[in-house]
């Protein structure tokens, strides 16, 4: 894997940066978005110099465990619904993982990924994000 972005509740991050999206945006922008993220990734946490921003993410979530009560990603993530979006060397993919109790009975179910090509353009890329949050709902 050449990169990494997590999706949820519409937040959209990669290796520890988020940025809001709005996923009652049109298409158009919504892709765009999404585009722009995927494109605007920077290196992962074990690079030398990224230690300030896991640090930095680290106490984010720390500050989002302590408002929802809660002290680990385990409890902090059992009821939300995931979109995570990795991009590999030959296409992009988009995976659903459902932590919810509706999750048919497991704490951690995950759902077959959408799969898009590099060269998909801004409305396909939203579609297949639509597509996918739409197999985490119950």
């Amino acid at each position: 894997m050449t990169s990494q972005s997590r999706a949820s509740n519409g937040l959209l991050g990669g290796h520890g940066k988020f940025t809001k999206l709005n996923i009652n945006d049109s298409e158009e922008v919504l892709g765009a978005a999404l585009r722009a993220c995927l494109n605007n990734r920077n290196p992962g946490f074990y690079s030398p110099h990224m230690y300030k921003e896991k640090e930095a993410h680290q106490a984010m979530m720390a500050e989002y465990y302590e408002d929802r009560g809660e002290v680990s990603d385990k409890k902090f993530f059992k009821e939300t619904k995931i979109v995570g979006c990795y991009e590999y060397s030959d296409h992009i993919q988009l995976k659903s993982t459902d932590n919810s109790s509706a999750g048919k009975g497991a704490w951690l179910k995950d759902l077959a990924p959408i799969v898009a090509s590099h060269d998909a353009s801004d409305l396909v890329l939203a579609k297949a994000l639509r597509q996918a949050l739409a197999l985490c709902i119950v």
